[in-house]
């Protein structure tokens, strides 16, 4: 029961992420940064091919454009949240498909887990209101 659960919310978390370095890379090129790594296709050709369900992969390119806009870092307890979500299905198929897991078994407790989820989720969902003062891109 606990897989279904862990897989809705590591792809709605993914997909936040994708759609928050879409937007971030439109607000560098809006900033006036020239970089072709920036370019709409650019992004969209790395977020598909290169990077995929790279969940490492994925945070550290959100967190790359969160630094060269100079906004605030994500809060820690949430970056830990997403590094161990990453460190348990980082390609995106773990709890996906039965037998990729790697881990053997761990001890969650459900409701801490659930909330820390929640957390990361929201404050994903607000991070280009907090770099344009609620105008969007």
């Amino acid at each position: 029961m606990l897989l279904p659960f862990l897989f809705v919310w590591r792809q709605a978390i993914e997909i936040q992420i994708k759609a928050n370095i879409r937007d971030l890379a439109t607000l560098r090129r809006e900033q006036g940064e020239t970089d072709e790594r920036l370019w709409r296709k650019t992004v969209d050709k790395r977020l598909q091919f290169k990077l995929g369900h790279n969940m490492a992969g994925l945070i550290a390119e959100h967190d790359e454009h969160i630094a060269a806009l100079r906004l605030e870092v994500i809060p820690e307890p949430v970056a830990e949240t997403l590094k161990l979500l990453a460190a348990l299905d980082n390609g995106g198929t773990g709890f996906r498909y039965a037998g990729v897991l790697t881990v053997p078994s761990i001890t969650l407790d459900f409701r801490t887990l659930s909330a820390a989820l929640d957390e990361a989720y929201e404050l994903l969902t607000v991070v280009i209101d907090a770099a344009t003062h609620g105008e969007g891109v």
